[in-house]
C-alpha cells in the first residue's frame, strides 16, 4: 500500500511538472532601435482548463524606455491553431503567441491551411479581412541547451489589406511566425513572432518576439 501511494505521488508530481512550461522571452522593436528592448521569462502552468501565465520581464536599461513588466494573468487554455495575447487583464493586446497547444501528429509535413482562429476582441487580430497562409514545412533536429531534438518546423503567414476599416499607419499588416514543436510531446519548444508594418511597407519589422524554452 506503501508502496502505491508513494507511486501516485510521484506519478501526480510529475504530472504537474509536465504541465508547466518557462520560456526566455526577447522582443526587439527595430523602428526604434534597440530603445524598445525587453526581455526575461513568461512561464504557462495549466490548472484544469485553465493556464495561469506569469510575465516577469525588463527593459532596455541603457535607455529605460520600459518600465519593468510583471503580471500574472489567468485565461482559458488555448487549443489549436489559434493566435492569441498575453495580457493585463484590463488591457486589449500584449505579447503575441501562435498555436501554444497543439497535437503535432494531427498534422504531417507538407500539410497546408487557411484556417486559423484569431481572437474577436483583439485591436488587430479581430479584422475578418487577415488572410492567414499555414505550413507544416518538415521534419528537423534542432539543438536546444545541447540537446539535440527532434521537431516539426512550421509557418505561419498572414496578411491584411490598408485603409479603411483594415490595417493602418503604425499598425501590424504582415506577420510570419516561425515554430518548432517537440515531435515526441508536441510541446512548443521554439517561436519567432514576427510583425511588420501594413503593406506596400510590410518590409519594415514592427516587432519581433522569440520564444525558447527553459
Amino acid at each position: 500500500m506503501k508502496i502505491f501511494l508513494i507511486f501516485l505521488l510521484l506519478s501526480i508530481s510529475s504530472n504537474l511538472l509536465s504541465s508547466e512550461r518557462t520560456y526566455f522571452f526577447k522582443r526587439t522593436q527595430t523602428m526604434a532601435g534597440d530603445i524598445n528592448a525587453l526581455e526575461g521569462i513568461i512561464s504557462f502552468k495549466k490548472a484544469g482548463n485553465k493556464e495561469i501565465i506569469d510575465v516577469n520581464l525588463q527593459g532596455n536599461q541603457k535607455f529605460n524606455f520600459w518600465d519593468d513588466i510583471e503580471f500574472q494573468s489567468e485565461m482559458d487554455v488555448q487549443n489549436g491553431l489559434e493566435i492569441y495575447d498575453i495580457r493585463k487583464k484590463a488591457e486589449s493586446s500584449g505579447f503575441s503567441i501562435f498555436a501554444h497547444h497543439i497535437n503535432i501528429n494531427d498534422f504531417k509535413p507538407g500539410y497546408k491551411t487557411r484556417n486559423i482562429e484569431t481572437e474577436r476582441r483583439h485591436p488587430y487580430f479581430k479584422d475578418y479581412s487577415w488572410n492567414f497562409y499555414f505550413h507544416y514545412v518538415k521534419n528537423q533536429i534542432i539543438s536546444i541547451d545541447n540537446e539535440n531534438i527532434n521537431v516539426a518546423y512550421v509557418i505561419l503567414k498572414g496578411d491584411r489589406p490598408t485603409g479603411g476599416p483594415n490595417c493602418r499607419s503604425g499598425q501590424p499588416g504582415v506577420i510570419k511566425v516561425e515554430s518548432w514543436y517537440q515531435l515526441n510531446t508536441s510541446k512548443l519548444l521554439k517561436q519567432v513572432f514576427s510583425k511588420f508594418l501594413c503593406k506596400p511597407y510590410d518590409y519594415n519589422l514592427l516587432e519581433r518576439d522569440t520564444y525558447i524554452i527553459q
